[in-house]
């Protein structure tokens, strides 16, 4: 696939700077191709991995199966993102990391992986930081989820996802992409199927959004970020980044 690592560069830009060396090593690093069913698994709770995979086109989850059979959905994930980055280290899975949608992933090795950084320190911090930042975004998760409100909850989802969009140029003009279906943002949120639609009513009837289809439309970021008391500092971004502003 020509230009695999872009996706990879541009969102690894967004949270520091990388060398034109970087890119060569980068560039150079053996890496196969895979299309990813709709809910197909790229690693399953349990199992032990030798390679991590980098989400190149489509949207990605991690996920978490209770005995009873309840899910939660612990992630969401967007191009350019390595969700499963720590498996370098931690090689059992203790999850699950599923397409959303019908996705293009890359798997690297976790040897490749290795001997890159061995090579390149500046990688190596830029890995950490991202790693790092999947930490920030798992805690902020876990404070929408305990302290606010269904509406507020959904709402600082919208905007994350838009605002990791917009950084890596896939979405513009307050329209992107969220190809989960209800059930799915329920389990996202921790909430019944129905509190959902009717938080996702609540929503339209503030006209904040349109949602239709996997496809957001933002009638009004200024309102979606008060109601939200979205604050994008959690996604760690380079200060210089252009933020969505309206």
């Amino acid at each position: 696939m020509p230009g695999a690592i872009d996706t990879l560069l541009r969102r690894l830009e967004t949270i520091g700077y990388v060398t034109d060396t970087d890119r060569a090593l980068l560039a150079d690093l053996p890496i196969r191709i895979v299309e990813l069913g709709r809910g197909e698994d790229a690693a399953s709770d349990g199992n032990v991995v030798s390679q991590s995979c980098v989400l190149l086109q489509g949207f990605m989850h991690r996920y978490k199966v209770l005995p009873d059979g309840g899910r939660q959905i612990l992630a969401f994930h967007t191009p350019g993102e390595i969700p499963d980055l720590h498996s370098l280290h931690l090689t059992k899975m203790d999850h699950s990391l599923a397409a959303t949608e019908r996705s293009t992933v890359g798997f690297i090795k976790h040897t490749d992986i290795s001997a890159l950084l061995e090579r390149s320190p500046n990688i190596t911090r830029l890995f950490w930081r991202a790693t790092l930042i999947d930490s920030a975004v798992f805690r902020m998760w876990m404070v929408e989820m305990g302290r606010r409100p269904a509406v507020a909850h959904l709402a600082h989802l919208v905007c994350e996802i838009y605002t990791k969009l917009h950084v890596i140029g896939l979405a513009r003009n307050w329209v992107f992409r969220l190809p989960a279906v209800q059930e799915e943002i329920a389990d996202a949120l921790g909430l019944s199927a129905v509190h959902t639609n009717r938080t996702l009513q609540d929503l339209r009837a503030r006209q904040l959004i349109q949602f239709e289809a996997g496809n957001v439309r933002i009638l009004s970021w200024p309102g979606l970020v008060r109601l939200a008391l979205f604050d994008p500092s959690y996604l760690h971004l380079r200060e210089d980044v252009q933020l969505p502003e309206g």
